[in-house]
């Protein structure tokens, strides 16, 4: 994770594709992110056509006649455009630009919905909370406001510069606060909304707006606002790229959202993935010349029996066999399945009464372990505490596994001898290594399997049984050593990471246009193995863009 920040930008994802996105538009707008095809009919020949066609609706009267828009002079121009492109102003491709109703509506509890910039300040038109004007109205508004399915709404006060192409039926009006675009014919609509989602227009916009609380882009000036025009065949074929790069923008950001969500957790995840990966196989090699589990699991239930014999311990009820069905996944060579009523005496602790309990002897309560770390937080002696109830009895080494609310993950090695409250179980695993046990029952998936067991709502325990029949991934005697030394030096490495201060945060990115005419990408393999999918291939394309959006 070198380079990249711990916590980090809150909305980092969102930040880096809105760049990427911009980029993506300002190369479409320079004529960068397509190539030019020699044979498409020039763009100046295009606007000829509009320009006698806005002269026919005008002596149809369809459209009233528009003073003379200034001529465009060479120091307003932003950049040079590519051969078949001119530059023109927003009228020159438009029927309409004009805004809404000056005169505020009268209000109404329904009707025909009323939208302000609130309403499309998100990028799409919101009508979840929207007020309302009457039908009447509604009628009463010129064609020229009311917007309808292919037209283009712009915000031109206090948030300006924000267009919302229009699609379907849906009838409604807006506020004078945003203004409406309609296009000729000739010209596509998707390649204008893609022109005024550029920097180009918001720079424009930023440049002409007036006032000072909520500057306000007046319609004089949009209508002035320079555009780029291509030929109209390359504008379909720079919105067909442009929807295609914005479907990987719109991937590339979820994935930079689940990465990012990663990293704001990593100090929690990862030691619940190396405990995972203990109980596994995963995390150290297996060695062939161990002796396998069965052979100890035939020496456990050997010494079992012995002690049977003796008198020294109660003959146990057979738990049942394990089934196929019951296994969460395969174990490695040499491992086995068991339950952990065969590992321990789970369930059957030895009591001592508060009366055969010396004042100064160690009492363990829950609220003295600290919750997943299993971490003793104090040491109170049984004078210190007054209790009247009845106390297990447990010796050093024991693990001390509390059964009440075992999503709470309270266990530990007991570092001496000692009394603890009956919701605390000592547990003797014999010649079982206590530390491969002690990460065992603090896995994620134990503790998963104890939770949907579990009885009580407010008070949930693990019941005698349901403990006893728990499965448990045994390894050799040898691995489970091995394991549980490498468990504890990367739990070590874990507390270091948790402590450590956060990384600097990370500048940035600055993407060029210019290196917007191909966008091959490759997925970072982390991302891929956090999804499952280390070898799958992906497209070049893919590749570059990832790169281009997240390399660092």
């Amino acid at each position: 994770m070198a380079g990249r920040p711990k916590s980090g930008h809150a909305n980092r994802a969102q930040f880096k594709a809105a760049q990427l996105r911009q980029s993506i538009l300002q190369a479409a707008v320079q004529g960068k992110l397509v190539p030019q095809n020699l044979h498409d009919e020039p763009a100046s020949v295009l606007l000829e056509r509009i320009k006698a066609e806005k002269a026919q609706l005008v002596k149809e009267g369809k459209i009233k006649k528009e003073k003379p828009l200034p001529l465009i002079m060479e120091d307003e121009i932003p950049y040079d455009l590519p051969e078949g492109w001119v530059w023109c102003r927003l009228r020159d491709i438009s029927s309409a630009i004009t805004d809404g109703d000056h005169q505020p509506p009268p209000k109404q509890e329904n009707g025909i919905p009323f939208l302000v910039i609130s309403n499309i300040s998100s990028g799409y038109l919101d009508f979840s909370n929207t007020r309302f004007v009457s039908e009447s109205y509604f009628k009463a508004l010129s064609s020229d406001k009311v917007a309808k399915s292919g037209d283009i709404l712009f915000t031109v006060t206090g948030s300006y510069g924000i267009p919302i192409l229009v699609s379907g039926k849906q009838q409604f009006c807006f506020q004078r606060h945003i203004a409406l675009f309609r296009a000729l014919p000739n010209i596509d609509i998707n390649y204008s909304f893609i022109s005024l989602r550029s920097s180009l227009i918001y720079n424009q916009c930023s440049r002409i707006a007036t006032g000072t609380a909520q500057k306000t882009v007046p319609l004089v000036g949009l209508r002035s606002l320079l555009i780029p025009l291509p030929p109209l065949a390359e504008q379909q074929r720079i919105v067909a790229k442009v929807n295609e790069l914005m479907t990987m923008c719109d991937e590339l950001e979820a994935a930079e959202k689940k990465l990012d969500a990663l990293e704001a957790n990593f100090a929690e995840y990862l030691p619940k993935s190396i405990l995972q990966a203990a109980v596994q196989g995963k995390l150290v090699p297996q060695n062939i010349h161990d002796e396998p589990a069965s052979a100890l699991l035939e020496h456990i239930r050997a010494e079992k029996a012995q002690l049977v014999k003796e008198g020294k311990v109660k003959k146990e009820e057979p738990l049942p066999s394990i089934t196929e069905e019951e296994m969460p996944y395969d174990l490695p060579e040499g491992w086995e399945w068991c339950r952990l009523g065969e590992l321990c005496n789970y369930g059957a602790a030895n009591n001592a009464s508060p009366s055969h309990i010396s004042q100064d002897s160690w009492l363990l309560e829950l609220e003295d372990l600290e919750r997943d770390s299993g971490r003793l937080l104090q040491r109170v002696t049984f004078s210190s505490r007054a209790s009247k109830s009845t106390k297990h009895v447990f010796t050093k080494g024991n693990i001390l596994y509390s059964k009440l609310r075992p999503y709470l993950n309270k266990v530990i090695i007991a570092p001496e001898d000692g009394y603890c409250t009956s919701e605390i179980l000592p547990l003797d695993f014999g010649i079982i290594n206590h530390d491969y046990m002690l990460w065992f029952l603090r896995n994620p998936i134990f503790v998963e399997y104890t939770n949907t067991c579990s009885y009580g709502v407010k008070m949930p325990r693990l019941g005698t049984e349901d403990g006893r029949r728990a499965l448990v991934p045994l390894p050799p005697l040898a691995e489970q050593q091995r394991i549980a030394s490498k468990t504890d030096e990367l739990m070590a490495l874990c507390k270091q990471l948790h402590t450590a201060p956060d990384l600097p945060e990370i500048q940035p990115i600055k993407l060029a246009p210019a290196s917007l005419q191909q966008i091959p990408y490759e997925e970072p393999e982390l991302l891929m193995a956090a999804r499952g999918q280390v070898g799958q291939q992906d497209s070049e394309e893919l590749k570059q863009a990832q790169e281009d959006l997240f390399g660092e």
